[in-house]
């Protein structure tokens, strides 16, 4: 196994997202650093018939997806998604993988927001931190959050 490799499954194990492969990362500046990963399935479910699809017909734009902090530097999986294409419906679809669903993105939140309550701030900072964490937890699509606007 070379460095680079030892490297990504030591990353995979601290991630701890179920079929998800570490193909790179990098810093960017002194704060983030960047993950890039992959699904490990090897096929997709066609939403239309939801037959399963073994054709990999291309590669999505490349995404940023937010992740817990790590090492107290904010980290972002780099992620390309794969498109299938359906041979009943004659077209293609993107890869749907859990570990970036709303729910998933809602307990990423939380722990910024315990972060936000173990940590002594000023009445005004503790606002304008809980206020941006509402933002995001709304603009989640997560309908439980919407009862608290």
């Amino acid at each position: 196994m070379s460095t680079d490799e030892q490297e990504w499954a030591t990353l995979e194990a601290v991630l701890g997202i179920a079929g998800v492969q570490v193909t790179g990362w990098q810093y960017q500046g002194t704060h983030t650093i960047r993950v890039r990963v992959k699904s490990k399935n090897e096929m997709g479910v066609c939403p239309d018939c939801s037959k399963v699809c073994t054709q990999e017909h291309d590669v999505g734009h490349e995404q940023l997806v937010p992740d817990l902090p790590m090492s107290g530097k904010r980290c972002w999986l780099i992620y390309r998604p794969r498109r299938y294409g359906c041979k009943r419906y004659e077209r293609t679809f993107v890869e749907r993988v859990g570990w970036k669903s709303p729910d998933k993105t809602c307990y990423e939140l939380k722990e910024r927001f315990r972060e936000i309550f173990n940590t002594q701030f000023a009445y005004d900072e503790a606002k304008a931190k809980l206020d941006d964490w509402m933002t995001q937890a709304i603009a989640t699509g997560f309908s439980a959050m919407k009862t608290f606007v």
